[in-house]
């Protein structure tokens, strides 16, 4: 959801106006038959702001989300989570809440190393200095406090797809994740536009090739010169940065991870395991590999590598 869409802007413009205002209580519709209730504390600056959610439904407006932010959070940040969490609240709103189990939604992650605990019920979540906990329907993110952050509480039919959407984009905004990749895309030639954010920390950005090898370069030796080359002159620009990057089985770089040299970051470590054909497929034994953070398991078809 862009800025530019007429409900983010309608949403950012109902946050923005009960912050400036002042009000203890708000309540606005919102396009499309959604609303916005926000409640505050004009009394006092340092407490969370509250939010809640409401879908059109066939009763008339059903709750999809209650929200707590500290005071620290932008309401950049805030607006974008509250945009995603309508874009993918599943269809139904007013029916009966359900609620997805740790283990359906770990395989749809996409951010921070998950874990569950023995003696912890939920699931945890870590990226970088954020810490993510969902359980029972309740997501709590925070960033080495617990005053920090903010949470969420999903009403309704909510799927595992959806909450995990949600979570990945909580991590995202509270740790502002997309900053350096933003900084270092501007940096790079102009045609060049593949700068993502890192899986695994927020203080990593990701730069991919242009362009997949072509049939005069399977191997992808000539976009991995031409990687390597973009990422000499972004470090000779800004020494500040450094690049880790990722190598193919055959050789070729793939992927330049761009830290600060500050932040610190752990490097990513090379894995690798062999992965048998499945029955019906050629009897070809391929070799499967990833840059992981140290002690993650790499996990392809057929199990976790041990």
């Amino acid at each position: 959801m862009l800025p530019t869409d007429p409900f983010f802007a309608a949403l950012a413009g109902v946050l923005a106006d009960h912050v400036t205002t002042g009000a203890p209580h708000t309540r606005s519709p919102l396009p499309n038959g959604y609303a916005l209730a926000v409640k505050s504390d004009p009394a006092d600056p340092a407490g969370d702001l509250q939010v809640a959610l409401f879908a059109p439904a066939v009763q008339g407006a059903a709750r999809i989300c209650t929200a707590r932010f500290s005071p620290g959070t932008p309401l950049s940040a805030a607006t974008r989570l509250l945009a995603r969490t309508v874009r993918s609240a599943p269809a139904g709103a007013g029916r009966p809440t359900t609620r997805p189990t740790p283990a359906e939604v770990v395989p749809h992650l996409t951010v921070g190393r998950s874990e569950q605990r023995p003696d912890d019920p939920g699931l945890f979540v870590t990226y970088g200095r954020a810490a993510a906990w969902l359980h029972d329907g309740r997501l709590g993110v925070t960033l080495g406090s617990a005053a920090s952050g903010g949470s969420l509480t999903f009403s309704g039919p909510w799927d595992a797809l959806a909450v995990a959407a949600v979570l990945d984009c909580a991590l995202e905004e509270f740790t502002d994740a997309r900053a350096l990749a933003a900084e270092v895309a501007a940096l790079l030639p102009p045609d060049w536009d593949r700068v993502v954010p890192d899986q695994w920390h927020p203080d990593a950005a990701v730069i991919l090739p242009r362009h997949s090898p072509g049939p005069d370069d399977p191997l992808g030796r000539v976009f991995s010169r031409e990687l390597m080359a973009v990422g000499e002159e972004l470090l000779a620009a800004c020494p500040d940065l450094e690049a880790q990057p990722f190598h193919s089985n055959e050789g070729a770089a793939v992927a330049l991870r761009i830290t600060r040299r500050a932040a610190a970051v752990p490097k990513l470590v090379k894995a690798s395991r062999l992965v048998p054909p499945r029955a019906g497929e050629p009897a070809v034994t391929v070799i499967h590999s990833e840059y992981l953070p140290p002690g993650v398991p790499l996990v392809v078809r057929g199990g976790p590598e041990r």
